[in-house]
């Protein structure tokens, strides 16, 4: 029995393992997509499912069938251009799919806002803007190129339009085969005349130039101007501002384009024989006392000066006769060509760094050419007067010229203080006197008091050595008047006193020794030794 228990026990059967569950599907999600933009991702999920219904582990491998349209990577997906493709996940040759639509908006239309425009001066410039649309309707982001039909006329950068020339151009601006345009016109319009030169000085045939200019200061080429001669009894003009000069006079030219106009001043010189003939050329005139003063430039420019002569010819009165004649003109002139005109007939020459004169004689002494450009004309006006007074008092005083040249200077460098006028050397007179003592050309004093008018003079072109005489008859001047203060006052006395035709220098030359008692050499060294003293 116990060896039938044996047998039946080994008869017992086994049951086999299960096999291992397979790999029944590959699931994607989201199983469709849509990417719109150029490089926008999206992430797929690959989920493995097994024949035993389980979730598997098991990793997968992603490809695209058209990478050109988009790509993956550990199932994000990227979009490279417009299309669809399908993206594949595989688990042991199991697979899933999504389908990737790639739809990129397009560039639909540009459109360029103003879409025309006008500019009116050549470098005037304008800003168009651009507006991108896209296929979906958006508005897009692009930058446009921009470019012009005929940069001659109107150039472009980034929208801005610059105005080069009258004509028309068309703006483009571009996005890819896409673009919109605008139509720009070029086309100045006068903002204002140009006439030069504006005030001129004339002695025959001359040519004004005139243009038409836009607002930004460009010459309008086709712009018609008309030109008319304000006064053409002096000056004519033609219809291409070439002037003609009629007569001796202040003349105005006037030129016009449209509603604009310029005009220029024409001073002519025509015909002149005498000092009296440039008198048209002086329109203001103000009266101080006898004395006129006449202005090439304002009416204010003449009446400031007429108060300057007014004081100054007061105090000559006082101190020298006043027999002569009792009226004094000065012509004040800014122009260096009335200077040279005068010349001809009354010595008027201007003299180079120097705000001095040569006096016209003409007639009886009583006209003076006067630079006017001097904001203080004190200077020359004593000058001036103080000759008329001495010429007057002294019909012989050409003979002994040291004394009107130092003694006018000398009271001109000097001050009106009250009713008196302090004399003094001028600045110019000391740097004078300082070149020519170390230059060594200064002229023995007995040589200078002696010296007649014809040498005195000599070489006045030149500011060495007459500037240097000059100078050093100021200088005497000075030091008579500092050392011995009761000489010039004497002197003046005696010429009042003296019929002017007997007046001589050597009664000058005595009343200075007698009242110094020193002869003229020794005054020479004295004189020189306090001149060296003084600084400009």
């Amino acid at each position: 029995m116990l060896g039938a228990l044996a047998c039946s026990g080994g008869d017992k059967a086994t049951t086999p393992d299960p096999p291992p569950p397979t790999i029944q599907s590959v699931v994607v999600t989201p199983s469709t997509a849509t990417l719109t933009a150029v490089g926008e991702t999206t992430t797929l999920a690959a989920q493995v499912r097994l024949s035993n219904g389980a979730v598997g582990t098991q990793s997968v491998t992603w490809s695209s069938a058209n990478t050109a349209v988009a790509t993956v990577s550990a199932g994000t997906v990227t979009a490279v251009s417009s299309g669809q493709t399908t993206i594949t996940a595989s688990a042991d040759g199991v697979t899933g799919q999504a389908a990737i639509t790639v739809a990129i908006p397009t560039v639909q239309t540009v459109s360029v806002s103003p879409s025309t425009a006008t500019l009116e001066s050549l470098g005037a410039t304008t800003v168009l803007t651009a507006e991108v649309r896209m296929s979906n309707g958006a508005l897009g982001t692009q930058t446009p190129t921009w470019s012009s039909s005929n940069p001659a006329i109107a150039t472009v950068n980034g929208g801005t339009v610059t105005a080069i020339a009258n004509g028309t151009a068309t703006i483009t601006a571009a996005v890819g085969a896409v673009s919109g345009t605008a139509t720009i016109t070029v086309s100045q319009v006068v903002a204002s005349v140009r006439l030069l030169p504006t005030d001129t000085l004339i002695r025959g045939a001359a040519q004004l130039r005139g243009a038409a200019l836009d607002a930004r200061g460009n010459v309008v080429t086709n712009a018609a101007l008309q030109w008319t001669a304000v006064t053409p009894n002096i000056t004519a003009v033609n219809s291409s501002g070439a002037l003609t000069p009629a007569s001796t006079g202040v003349a105005r030219v006037r030129v016009s384009a449209g509603n604009f106009s310029a005009t220029s001043i024409v001073r002519t010189i025509w015909n002149v024989t005498q000092l009296t003939d440039l008198v048209p050329l002086f329109e203001y005139s103000a009266a101080a006392g006898q004395r006129r003063a006449f202005s090439d430039v304002s009416q204010s420019h003449a009446d400031a000066r007429a108060s300057v002569m007014q004081p100054v010819w007061s105090y000559l009165t006082t101190i020298l006769p006043s027999g002569g004649s009792p009226v004094t003109e000065m012509y004040f002139t800014t122009w260096t060509e009335i200077w040279l005109e005068a010349s001809r007939f009354c010595g008027g020459v201007l003299i180079p760094n120097s705000d001095i004169y040569q006096a016209c004689t003409t007639p009886n002494w009583t006209h003076w050419l006067v630079p006017g450009t001097s904001p203080n004309d004190f200077v020359l006006i004593t000058r001036f007067l103080s000759r008329q007074f001495l010429l007057n008092s002294m019909t012989t005083v050409s003979a002994f010229p040291w004394f009107l040249a130092g003694y006018s200077q000398w009271l001109s460098g000097g001050t009106l203080q009250g009713s008196n006028i302090v004399g003094a050397p001028s600045r110019t007179a000391i740097v004078d006197f300082r070149n020519g003592d170390s230059l060594s050309v200064l002229a023995p004093l007995d040589t200078l008091v002696n010296m007649p008018n014809a040498r005195f003079f000599v070489g006045i072109e030149l500011r060495t050595p007459v500037a240097v005489r000059q100078a050093q008859a100021v200088m005497f001047v000075e030091y008579l008047n500092h050392q011995y203060p009761a000489i010039l006052p004497a002197i003046l006395a005696r010429i009042r006193a003296t019929p002017g035709t007997a007046f001589t220098n050597a009664m000058l030359l005595q009343e200075i020794t007698t009242r110094t008692g020193l002869t003229i050499a020794q005054l020479d060294a004295l004189y020189l030794a306090y001149a060296r003293t003084l600084r400009p």
